[in-house]
């Protein structure tokens, strides 16, 4: 019941689950954060109250891929107060290495986890969790994809690449005087790049599949932990209560060689923090046999700092290294409400509204040349000084209206529309430029959706389908841009329109006893409506993910004498894939459709209590 704040170091809340729940489609009227396109909901395992237990879990793989897990279980009064303690350890080992022959794309992680539950008496429980992850690790792995397609300048024609004017004199080809006539001496400079793109396409794939040539500094720290508190209580048979309170903390830096080739073209270090403060009030009950209802208060408050120091076109930029510094503060609060009424004893319908308010701040500090230029423009700089302090207020609502029709026993048909919105914001790193600066607008989407939810023949077959059609308004995109001093910055810009539409259907069937066949295929089609940004019309761009999906799988389950066999395949394909969305890299950045296939074999050893297990993620 938990906001995660950030993505890194998620693995961990994976281990030791009760369930995992995949919502689809805009979210917000049930949960603390409003999302647009879905949320996934993890629940941890509680305390058992009644005995003493636990487990390990360990595993080894190729690419020196170590996990080991432990869980214990210890009831501290029976049935009134337990502690469940979850730590494990991760170790993949590097995948490849740079040019200077460090590993790249490795890392290892330790985390911990204590659950307490406490139960009183019938009418109150009281889970309380704390948990700690640490993660470092190498660079990441990346790869040299193309050469820029942008031509070389001719007489007449000043139009020089920056980057290949760098590797053109740091491999002493160019001579940077040219650079001070371009026009007369563009025939010269024209040469000079392109035995620079030359040069740099040799680099293109030459190296192993996980290999590249980058030579600036590369590793990653993370730290994230946190605790919360959720008490429920029943004031009285039809009317309950529940307060959940959270506190969360990130830190994390990265040093990333950005263009993975033997040249300063490129380089970063970033580093942020974050604190969050959470409090969630909960009212739910029952009014006779027919309604369900929920209505509830959110409060959130996110505080931190996020820092980045980049050197860009190292050998001819004066004014490197570029910083970008800014301390945020960003709260919210939301009122909801959500019910579910029986129409008749076969048809339902569920209502929910949301309204939330939010307030950006962000005091940023965006300099270069060491800290000796401001790139921040005058008109917003606070007191003369190169600070700026940006503040904005969003507010907007969320709904969700469903009908589900139960025309018999394990056959359900229903309408569903939804409406949310991700909140807008400020950007952190500028070009030098008021617009640059500007805030953001909140994206939003409201989603269509019917379908058929069906177990047939005694439960042997079961059948999900749905189609759908999401409409979003603002959607948030990134875009790259150079600043006047050098600097390269990404930017968050809206785009006016767009829409994602598709179906899903999902089979899952038991031919035989033991025999679990299951199967799905999806299909996105995705385009925007209308999307035009300061670096022109972009209407065309692909959205970044496939437009076809499928996965098929088999497990066999036979008992033994001593336990049980199971056996498990699967196979899962999606088409080609645009990995960004600019035209311009259209057919270099495009990954191509792919399956994989996976195997698992375990046996179940009864007696031991214990399963061992070989398996394959990639055959």
């Amino acid at each position: 019941g938990v906001n995660y704040i950030r993505s890194s170091n998620l693995e961990t809340a994976l281990f030791d689950t009760e369930r995992v729940e995949v919502l689809r489609g805009p979210q917000g009227t049930l949960f603390g954060k409003n999302t647009t396109g879905g949320a996934i909901n993890i629940t941890t395992r509680q305390p058992d109250l009644s005995g003493v237990g636990g487990y390990v879990q360990a595993s080894g793989a190729t690419h020196d891929r170590y996990d080991i897990g432990a869980v214990f279980n210890l009831p501290v009064v029976t049935d009134k107060l337990g502690v469940r303690l979850v730590g494990r350890w991760l170790d993949n080992g590097s995948l490849g290495v740079n040019g200077l022959n460090q590993g790249i794309g490795g890392r290892e992680q330790i985390a911990f986890r204590a659950n307490t539950l406490f139960t009183p008496n019938d009418a109150v429980s009281w889970a309380i969790s704390a948990d700690y992850t640490r993660t470092k690790g190498d660079g990441p792995v990346s790869k040299l994809a193309f050469v820029s397609p942008f031509p070389s300048p001719a007489a007449g024609t000043p139009n020089p690449a920056p980057a290949l004017i760098d590797i053109a004199i740091s491999q002493g080809i160019l001579n940077p005087a040219l650079l001070a006539d371009p026009v007369a001496n563009g025939p010269a400079i024209g040469a000079a790049l392109a035995q620079a793109r030359t040069l740099f396409a040799g680099l293109v794939g030459r190296r192993g599949f996980y290999d590249n040539d980058a030579t600036g500094a590369q590793g990653i720290y993370a730290r994230t932990y946190g605790v919360s508190s959720n008490l429920a209580v029943e004031l009285t048979p039809n009317l309950s209560f529940r307060s959940i309170s959270a506190a969360r903390w990130l830190k994390r830096w990265l040093d990333v060689d950005l263009d993975s080739s033997p040249f300063p073209l490129l380089e970063a270090s970033l580093s942020s923090r974050a604190k969050n403060l959470s409090q969630e009030f909960q009212f739910s009950g029952t009014v006779g046999q027919s309604l369900d209802w929920i209505v509830g208060a959110y409060f959130n408050e996110e505080t931190g700092r996020d820092f980045s120091r980049a050197t860009a076109l190292g050998t001819i930029n004066a004014t490197n290294p570029n910083i970008t510094d800014g301390f945020v503060k960003n709260s919210s609060w939301a009122v909801f409400g959500q019910f579910n009424y029986d129409l008749t004893d076969a048809l339902r319908f569920t209502g929910g509204l949301r309204w939330t308010e939010e307030s950006k701040e962000l005091r940023s500090f965006n300099r270069s040349s060491g800290g000796a230029v401001c790139n921040i423009p005058p008109a917003l700089q606070l007191g003369g000084t190169c600070q700026a302090v940006f503040k904005d207020g969003f507010s907007d609502y969320s709904y969700l209206a469903s009908v589900d029709w139960t025309l018999r026993p394990g056959l359900l048909v229903y309408a569903r529309t939804a409406r949310s919105f991700k909140g807008g914001g400020q950007n952190l790193r500028g070009t030098g430029s008021a617009d640059s600066f500007a805030a953001f607008a909140p994206e939003t989407v409201t989603d269509y959706e019917v379908g058929t939810k069906a177990d047939l023949f005694d439960r042997r077959l079961r059948i999900n389908a749905a189609i759908f059609q999401a409409n979003y308004s603002d959607i948030q995109r990134t875009i790259v841009q150079a600043s006047p001093g050098g600097a390269i910055v990404s930017l968050v810009t809206n785009a006016a329109r767009a829409r994602i539409r598709g179906g899903e259907l999902e089979v899952t069937a038991i031919p035989l006893d033991g025999l679990t066949l299951s199967g799905s295929v999806g299909v996105n089609d995705a385009k925007y409506l209308d999307f035009t940004d300061v670096t022109g019309d972009r209407s065309n761009e692909p959205f970044q993910f496939p437009k076809y999906s499928y996965r098929l799988g088999a497990t066999y389950a036979a008992p033994l004498d001593f336990g049980e066999l199971r056996l498990s395949v699967d196979w899962t394909w999606r088409s080609a894939t645009q990995l960004v969305g600019s035209a311009i890299y259209r057919d270099s950045l495009r990954q191509r459709a792919y399956g994989l296939l996976g195997a698992r074999a375990s046996v179940y050893i009864e007696n031991l209590n214990s399963e061992i297990a070989i398996f394959a993620t990639n055959l």
